[in-house]
Formats: C-alpha cells, sequence, structure tokens
C-alpha cells in the first residue's frame, strides 16, 4: 500500500504534521521531533538547565569553554559532567560525599549519552561573548 493511499487514513491532526514535514525537507530543513524548548532533546535541554542554574556549576562551566571551538568545549564539559556522575555512581573511589545537587543531575537528564554536549557548550560560548 502507498502512501498517498494510507494518507486518507490519517487523522486531520496527523495529516497536518505530515505535511508540515513534508515542507520542511523540500524547503531543506531538517525537522527534529525530539526537539524540547529550543534544544536538540529533553536530555540536553534538562542538563543545560542544571549546568546554568547553579552558579558555581555556572562558572565552571564558563571556565571550561573560555578560548575553546565549540566541540572541544563540548568536550571538556562532558568530561567534567562524566567526573561528578562517577562519584555518585561509584562513592567508594572517592574521599567525599556526593551533593543532592549531582543525584538532581542524574535523574533529571536520565540518558546521558543523548545529551549534545557541544550544544550544551555553545550556551556558555555565547555567555562569555
Amino acid at each position: 500500500m502507498s502512501v498517498a493511499n494510507r494518507y486518507d487514513e490519517l487523522t486531520s491532526e496527523q495529516q497536518a504534521a505530515f505535511d508540515q514535514a513534508i515542507n520542511a525537507q523540500a524547503s531543506g530543513r531538517i525537522v527534529n521531533p525530539d526537539e524540547y524548548n529550543g534544544w536538540v532533546n529533553r536530555e540536553t535541554w534538562a542538563a543545560a538547565l542544571h549546568l546554568s542554574n547553579d552558579e558555581g556549576l555556572y562558572q565552571e562551566c564558563l571556565e571550561l569553554v573560555m578560548g575553546k571551538l565549540r566541540w572541544s568545549a563540548g568536550d571538556a564539559i562532558e568530561q567534567f559532567v562524566t567526573e561528578q556522575v562517577e562519584m555518585i555512581l561509584f562513592p567508594y573511589e572517592h574521599d567525599w560525599p556526593p551533593t543532592d545537587l549531582w543525584r538532581m543531575f542524574i535523574s533529571d537528564v536520565g540518558s546521558m549519552w543523548r545529551v549534545d554536549w557541544s550544544d550544551v557548550a555553545a550556551s556558555f560560548m555565547e555567555d562569555e561573548a
């Protein structure tokens, strides 16, 4: 069965979404169904929110991105966050107890692998300028 035949089976909302996606594709714009509050996905939004919502983390991220290109700045923030998260996941390997801030970060972000760290870094680079 072709797509044209199945189009009639869609609800009007589904047809509108389908038409929007086809028009966006035809105009060269990429449609991202995971987009969340202007970010590439919810995980990236949540990570950026947590990192920018605490003054200490915000300043740390500004220092991490200073003088770097977007991709290397993203790598630096990812490495910093990974180190902090590992302290939660493996507390017996570290000298100090983890904070609730990082527990909330892990809970709210969820899938760390879905975070677009270069996007997060770009938001701090804009603040740095």
